[in-house]
């Protein structure tokens, strides 16, 4: 209910929850300060200002509402990247970007040896664990550092998801999670730990559980965040039914907001606006200590170290002098006064070559340096629509005084080289394109104020893609590169698309162009190498491609993998046996490699080494978990496996290559002899029914087949169907 009685129910809530408060005695947060647990709870892409916690009123969340009546609320959190990687990496260090080096979300990891919260907690007795709900915060990524136990498993089957599992839902992280509470509880009592706990929703594309997909039908980021509120709901119920609620130190934040439109953005990464950077912050002191209190001076991300530091008694790590220095949050609160929190976005830069981003945000107003530069008065605009930067010259010069002082003699960070497949993955997740370093002229750079509606646009044409509206993902991406003909990201979607509806010579030139436009990246130079063999069958493209990538640094073991399978199917095989040598040293576990080895054993009669080696290959390719296309496996299988005698295998074989390519006939004959000679002639001969034969081809050859058994009057049927008789 929203109205009437419910209202008068929930103000009459209200009101006794605060004549509890008025009455609740000082809490003495020292019994609790060597023994509490600490949690720290990371909800994905929440913008504050669409909870009720922090005023709105279009959507119901009755956890966090409850959280944050437990809770000190911080009506001005501030993330210093609206990006995922950056933003925990600041969260989890107590460092800027510029400090702990993570300025995207691709391409970059956090350097060995960093300090970070969970390593500090593990020296001092901590049981650490970390669960994460989405691929970009991987192990890989450096945040597993420190933490004992960092659970980030995310199984993908194909390779052209658009989410699925490259991302798990906040119920199936929290149970996990639940899971090592559980278990180092009864390991060791009643230990003291740190959870660091990730959920994804509301990231897009947003697709809200149930009931609250059909009660936010036209609003589904808020259908979101019901719905996490929901599992955040369950948690919190069950800290409290284990006794670990109360006297735990919990805190809950996001990493980044939602444009969700107001500035042109849908979504994030491009712009440093409140929607951007504005996320709740809520503190639950051990004990109930100042619940229901409200703090109205700014606060930043690089805050939650040192708050849980000194809550803890423990010294900060060691760390360079930084320009905007984390402070506790529950400590002094003088310490929170007059502050100034830096944020930048180098997306905009890394990604499409326009123009980086940064802002200085402070009690008053927010300044964002940019081709164009704004300056907002949050007091009186909180939505910042009215630029103020040329009618207050004199602030707005303050703020860019500071802002160079700050930055000055820090490179922007050139990005690492980041594999094709991972690449892949990160895509498939909704994050867009290659993170690559940008020279040349920063003054020329142009506005992303002025290009954004392009990024809305590829969005809108990578959403088609995903769900196979190829000609419509191609119209929308022609769309683009006639209006910015150098986007290599557009290019490169773009000439997948035309590939996946025929139009293979155009794919093949878009591209090449693609592949030019970053000729000193690596990796797309592999992956669009991928491309143009695996979805266009095109080789040499592809090896001139391998080759050019292999001059810029050394090939890893899938990338040779891949250059040997371009290699054989030119026929080049001594060449690429070598490769596959190379790539095998490297990673055993590649199936390509067995797979070549296995049929040319088979050709050269070591049916016992053939079987061994096809079998492996196959064995491989299952644990990938990954399609992988290596043609007529099964068929080689069944043929070796039939001449080992090991006739039940071969049939196996032989259907499961019928289920993948149901024209070979070569499959389809032996598989039809295997069941003859099991007995099975009525099952035999239905192999060669109608609706498995498409070609002139395949009924001459069936015909030929049933005819050589016996089966005359059906090879004459079939023949005179060939031929067009019926």
């Amino acid at each position: 209910m929203r109205g009437g009685i419910g209202a008068f129910l929930t103000l009459l809530a209200s009101l006794s929850s605060t004549a509890l408060l008025s009455c609740r005695k000082p809490v003495d947060l020292d019994q609790y300060r060597k023994t509490a647990p600490v949690i720290l709870i990371s909800i994905d892409t929440l913008r504050a200002d669409h909870l009720p916690a922090y005023g709105y009123r279009q959507v119901e969340t009755p956890a966090i509402d409850q959280f944050a009546r437990d809770a000190v609320v911080f009506d001005r959190c501030y993330a210093h990247c609206p990006q995922t990687l950056p933003s925990h990496c600041s969260m989890l260090t107590g460092c800027l970007p510029y400090e702990h080096g993570v300025r995207d979300n691709i391409g970059f990891t956090l350097k060995a040896g960093q300090p970070t919260l969970a390593s500090i907690l593990k020296g001092v007795g901590f049981a650490t664990g970390g669960f994460v709900s989405a691929y970009v915060l991987r192990a890989e990524t450096g945040l597993a550092g420190g933490f004992q136990t960092y659970d980030a498993e995310m199984k993908r089957e194909r390779g052209d998801e658009s989410m699925g599992e490259l991302q798990r839902s906040g119920a199936q992280t929290i149970a996990k999670a639940r899971e090592w509470l559980e278990r180092i509880r009864s390991e060791g009592g009643t230990p003291r730990y740190f959870l660091f706990l990730h959920l994804y929703e509301p990231h897009s594309p947003y697709a809200p559980l149930e009931p609250f997909k059909t009660r936010y039908s036209s609003q589904p980021y808020d259908g979101e965040i019901a719905s996490v509120d929901s599992q955040i709901g369950t948690f919190l119920l069950w800290l409290k039914e284990t006794g670990q609620y109360d006297r735990s130190l919990i805190l809950l934040t996001s990493d980044h907001g939602e444009g969700l439109g107001d500035h042109g953005e849908r979504e994030h990464g491009v712009f440093v606006y409140n929607e951007d950077i504005h996320v709740p912050m809520m503190i639950k002191l051990p004990g109930g200590a100042r619940a229901g209190d409200h703090v109205k001076e700014p606060v930043q991300h690089i805050d939650i170290v040192p708050t849980i530091l000194d809550f803890c008694r423990l010294p900060s790590p060691p760390a360079p002098p930084p320009s905007f220095q984390g402070r506790t949050m529950i400590g002094a609160r003088s310490g929170l006064e007059n502050r100034v929190i830096y944020s930048e976005s180098l997306f905009p830069l890394y990604h499409f070559g326009w123009s980086d981003l940064y802002a200085l945000t402070d009690a008053k107003y927010k300044f964002i340096k940019a081709p164009r530069e704004e300056l907002y008065s949050l007091s009186d605009d909180p939505a910042e629509k009215k630029n103020l930067a040329a009618a207050l010259k004199t602030i707005a010069g303050q703020y860019r005084s500071q802002l160079g002082q700050a930055i000055a003699g820090r490179a922007v960070d050139a990005p690492e080289e980041v594999n094709a497949e991972e690449i892949e993955k990160l895509q498939a997740l909704g994050y867009i394109g290659v993170a690559t370093a940008r020279a040349g002229d920063a003054a020329a750079r142009p506005d992303p104020k002025d290009k954004v509606h392009l990024l809305e646009e590829f969005r809108r044409g990578l959403q088609m893609h995903r769900k196979g509206d190829e000609a419509g993902a191609v119209r929308v991406f022609e769309a683009i590169v006639r209006g910015d003909p150098e986007m290599a990201d557009v290019l490169e979607q773009l000439g997948r698309s035309l590939g996946r509806v025929g139009r293979t010579a155009e794919a093949a030139q878009t591209l090449v162009r693609a592949a030019a436009l970053r000729s000193d990246s690596r990796a797309t130079l592999v992956r669009i190498a991928r491309i143009l063999w695996i979805e266009l069958g095109l080789t040499d493209e592809a090896l001139r491609l391998l080759e050019q990538a292999a001059k810029i640094s050394p090939l890893d073991a899938r990338e040779l993998e891949l250059l040997g399978q371009v290699l054989y199917m030119m026929g080049n095989t001594t060449a690429a046996l070598r490769v596959f040598d190379q790539a095998l040293s490297r990673d055993p576990s590649l199936p390509w490699p067995y797979y070549i080895r296995g049929v040319a054993a088979m050709k050269s009669g070591r049916i016992a080494e053939a079987v061994r080696l096809l079998r492996r290959a196959e064995e491989e390719s299952l644990k990938r978990k990954v399609e992988v296309v290596m043609p007529s496996l099964h068929f080689y299988l069944g043929v070796v496996l039939a001449q080992d005698g090991q006739e039940g295998a071969a049939l196996t074989q032989y259907e499961k290559e019928l289920g993948i390519r149901a024209e070979n006939l070569s499959a389809r004959i032996n598989l039809a002899l295997l069941l003859l000679h099991a007995g099975k002639r009525e099952e035999a001969v239905r192999l060669f029914d109608d609706p498995h034969l498409s070609t002139p081809q395949s009924y001459t050859v069936a015909a030929k087949f049933l005819a050589s058994i016996g089966e005359h009057d059906r090879a004459a049927r079939i023949g005179k169907a060939g031929s067009g008789e019926r």
